[in-house]
């Protein structure tokens, strides 16, 4: 059967990750971004998840995320489609209904982070409309040089070294 003929059911909801039909599903992917240096671990198992199910039950995709309250944002910790269902819109429905979650919920806007270097998340990031915001780093403690030392005297009141 074509993917595109495949009855799903409309997004579900639920509460949290864990213990959601999509639980597996999103540790899976958490997994596989880490091997490729792309993600850290996934740990959002409190978080709030969207799906997308076949008429079977079988998730297909999956949108987990959460509020920030004082910044009136949801943030989007992880989002996913199966392989074989991928470029066929149902991350699409899933970032619609999420749109209509935060107006019901008062919030002004939804932040999603990923890594630059992968490809198929910046570019769906820019067809959904998304503007960067931010840019992160990280440093590996003990994979560089040591930075020289400063004399905390010296660094006093703006001196710096001279």
């Amino acid at each position: 059967m074509d993917k595109q003929a495949i009855p799903y059911t409309a997004p579900k909801l639920y509460n949290m990750v864990a213990g959601s039909p999509a639980e597996l599903m999103l540790h899976e992917e958490a997994i596989r971004l880490a091997r490729k240096g792309w993600g850290d671990p996934f740990r959002d198992w409190d978080y709030e998840v969207l799906t997308m199910e076949t008429d079977k039950g079988l998730v297909v995709s999956a949108l987990a995320f959460t509020e920030d309250e004082p910044n009136k944002a949801i943030v989007i910790s992880l989002g996913t489609t199966l392989q074989g269902y991928r470029k066929c819109g149902l991350y699409r429905i899933l970032w619609t209904r999420l749109i209509e979650i935060a107006k019901e919920r008062g919030l002004k806007e939804i932040h999603a982070y990923r890594d630059p270097r992968n490809k198929e998340s910046t570019a769906m990031s820019k067809a959904f409309g998304r503007e960067d915001f931010s840019i992160g780093s990280r440093y590996k403690v003990g994979a560089h040089r040591a930075l020289p030392t400063i004399n905390p005297i010296e660094a006093l009141c703006g001196q710096g070294r001279r």
